[in-house]
């Protein structure tokens, strides 16, 4: 940072200093060093005895935040949110430090009653604003390191690895979906498979019981035919008897001519 600092002071790059530039950078050092005293002297009324030391602490927060602030602006923040905070601290700073140095400088010139109960609210804006701002500047400081342009490139690096392990997951969750879809259609088709082979054997069985019964049928209807006739030829036997001793009752033989079906 410094030796930007230096090339600022230096444009033309021979070795030589811009008179313009060098008379800018006395001056914002001389106001610095003003305010610096002015800060000083009332953050350390507002600690208790022997913590002195505390009021340089202090300076970071007013003069040392504006300084810094100005120096990221002009040298350092590159995106727009790291742009959008240090204009915004750097304002913020800057209306800190400019209510502490008029707190301060009332603090010495109580001139009549209206300027005292001026100096009175200034000094109570002032002292609510140094720690407002002490918290203000530290949350956006980390802010500002967050919103650099590598740790953003870093958290989208990271945002795309996270979708594209979410993205394999569900990939694998699909196909251990469709794998075990497969599974269930093959078993559905082996049931459906099943199912056929017993209608054919169901359908082979009842056409075999079908044969069985019609088979069973007709050797009912030739058993009754073979009963029919036997009751024939034993009805037929007496006759056949009575004949052939000629004991015919009065009948002529010729009327016996029908025993010949027993020849068929």
């Amino acid at each position: 940072m410094f030796d930007d600092i230096l090339k600022e002071l230096m444009p033309e790059g021979d070795g030589h200093f811009n008179l313009g530039e060098v008379l800018l950078f006395a001056f914002t050092v001389g106001l610095a060093v003003f305010t610096a005293f002015r800060s000083y002297d009332f953050i350390n009324r507002t600690l208790p005895p022997g913590w002195e030391p505390v009021a340089y602490v202090g300076l970071t927060v007013m003069d040392g935040g504006f300084l810094i602030w100005a120096l990221i602006i002009a040298l350092s923040a590159t995106s727009a949110v790291q742009v959008a905070i240090a204009w915004s601290m750097w304002l913020l700073d800057g209306l800190g430090l400019t209510l502490v140095v008029i707190a301060d400088t009332f603090y010495y010139t109580q001139a009549g009653q209206n300027t005292v109960a001026l100096s009175d609210t200034v000094s109570t804006l002032a002292a609510w604003a140094f720690p407002v701002l002490a918290v203000i500047n530290a949350a956006f400081a980390i802010l500002y390191k967050i919103y650099s342009p590598k740790r953003v490139r870093d958290r989208k690096k990271r945002q795309m690895e996270e979708r594209l392990r979410h993205l394999e997951e569900l990939g694998e969750l699909q196909a251990r979906i469709e794998e075990r879809q497969a599974a269930i259609a093959s078993r559905l088709t082996d049931q459906r498979m099943s199912m056929a082979d017993l209608k054919t054997a169901m359908a082979e069985k009842l056409a075999e019981l079908e044969r069985l019964e019609k088979e069973l049928a007709l050797r009912r209807i030739n058993r009754a035919q073979l009963d029919v006739r036997g009751g024939a030829v034993r009805d037929a036997m007496p006759v056949a008897a009575a004949v052939g001793n000629g004991n015919n009752n009065g009948h002529h033989p010729e009327e016996y001519n029908g025993l010949d079906f027993l020849n068929e």
